[in-house]
């Protein structure tokens, strides 16, 4: 999958339509987040990514701002 998408190429094909809310209402947190961009990037590639690197950042960020989850994971907390 390519990597640089403009806003409008993201509104087109990374906007989440009604169908999608209902698909990803029962899910929370990262889960939401992440199941959200599977969906979509199943929708556009038809498969799965193999790699989280496949998955375009802006497509994430903008999937993120959807859902209402953070784009970055939460850094790991070490206890020494």
């Amino acid at each position: 999958m390519r990597q640089e998408w403009s806003p409008e190429e993201l509104l087109a094909s990374w906007t989440l339509v009604d169908g999608d809310w209902d698909r990803v209402a029962n899910k929370s947190g990262s889960t939401r987040l992440g199941f959200a961009l599977m969906l979509k990037f199943f929708e556009s590639e038809g498969r799965f990514p193999d790699l989280l690197e496949e998955v375009p950042q802006a497509a994430v960020e903008y999937v993120a701002g959807l859902v209402k989850v953070p784009a970055q994971p939460p850094t790991s907390q070490r206890t020494t």
